[in-house]
């Protein structure tokens, strides 16, 4: 779905510094998309050493895919710090 390119790019400037991005074309690479179990477009799954830890189906709004990035670095990394003590 192309309406989710803009909202990618977003989050992708937000969290420069800590995700990687990558686009699989699923008519390109279908047998890649069948393994990841894409049935529907868009599909974002978010992973960490292999294994993905969630996924999104459908155009949803950026705050929506900032705030599933966020959840799965804070379950991976632990809470951000803000800086108080």
């Amino acid at each position: 779905c192309r309406l989710s390119v803009p909202v990618v790019k977003e989050v992708m400037k937000q969290f420069s510094n800590e995700i990687d991005v990558v686009e699989v074309c699923t008519d390109d690479l279908p047998d890649v998309a069948a393994d990841a179990g894409v049935v529907s477009i868009p599909t974002i799954q978010l992973y960490y050493q292999g294994h993905m830890l969630d996924a999104i189906i459908g155009c949803v709004a950026k705050n929506v895919l900032a705030s599933a990035v966020s959840k799965v670095l804070e379950d991976i990394f632990g809470p951000e710090e803000d800086g108080e003590s």
